[in-house]
């Protein structure tokens, strides 16, 4: 291995040793040409993070492009050449499965918003092969996680504390009591946290942590999410707009009531907010 780059990292579905070879001499090429470290981490490859020579803190928020529908059989070499053409490169991450061919997806990373707007604009629908177009679009910059089944008894340092141990990037956390049905007088027994991280990518990388393992807190089994949705509904974009900003999954929620009640659903604050939606959609 050199620079993070293997032979078995490379195969093909085809599983030809001769592509193998031409597409790790292609990557080896490209780093010795660029100087960029390339490396395998969690299911994702990462060229550069940060490019050689770089000063200072990454690049601000709004700087990462996603790209979809690449061919699964496209690697950093032909990547590369065509997104560094619109500016310089911060980071690539293709994302990549266990025979060594990439996910159909990548994330690139520029110095700067301004470049990542001009990528969408001039890459979106760009053909990389022929008959094979790629779809660019502004990466959702979500540093938010849920984490719902926390016992009531703990506090925000001590939550924030645990976070710290077993994740990267944590900068803030906000707890909150569930509610049991209106009207009952029993005491929460549960409570959820909203945790926010220093990037999409440390989110990413501690909501992979919390998930597979099945990490208990307390003796308690949690959930882990992201504290708002990619993909929105009408309902979804007033639940998760600014004003209800740490509103999370109904799902999330009926568990929360389950767990606090069983066989019961509390009258929580996201179903208001649903109510509340739905009256103003009437009234339109």
């Amino acid at each position: 291995m050199c620079n993070g780059v293997g032979l078995h990292e490379e195969q093909t579905d085809a599983g030809s040793p001769t592509k193998v070879t031409e597409v790790t001499v292609s990557l080896l090429k490209l780093i010795e040409k660029t100087g960029y470290r390339l490396e395998q981490i969690n299911g994702q490859r990462r060229y550069g993070g940060p490019p050689p020579k770089w000063e200072g803190p990454p690049p601000p928020k709004g700087s990462e492009i996603f790209v979809g529908k690449i061919p699964r059989d496209c690697f950093e070499d032909e990547l590369v050449p065509i997104f560094e053409k619109i500016g310089r490169i911060y980071e690539l991450r293709l994302m990549m499965d266990f025979s060594g061919s990439n996910r159909g997806f990548a994330f690139v990373m520029y110095t700067s918003p301004d470049v990542a707007e001009r990528a969408v604009n001039r890459l979106n629908n760009f053909e990389i092969r022929e008959g094979r177009k790629i779809g660019v679009v502004k990466s959702v910059n979500n540093c938010k996680l849920f984490i719902g089944g926390l016992p009531a008894d703990k506090t925000e340092i001590e939550v924030k504390c645990v976070l710290c141990r077993l994740t990267e990037g944590v900068t803030d956390i906000w707890l909150y009591k569930n509610t049991a049905c209106i009207g009952s007088k029993s005491r929460s027994t549960v409570q959820y946290a909203i945790v926010e991280y220093d990037s999409h990518r440390s989110a990413a990388m501690a909501r992979r942590r919390l998930i597979p393992e099945r990490i208990q807190l307390w003796g308690r089994e949690i959930i882990v999410d992201w504290a708002t949705p990619q993909n929105r509904t009408k309902e979804m974009q007033y639940n998760f707009s600014d004003m209800k900003k740490f509103s999370t999954w109904r799902k999330l929620w009926v568990y929360l009531a389950k767990a606090e009640k069983p066989g019961e659903l509390a009258d929580t604050h996201e179903h208001k907010c649903s109510k509340k939606y739905s009256a103003l959609k009437h009234k339109a």
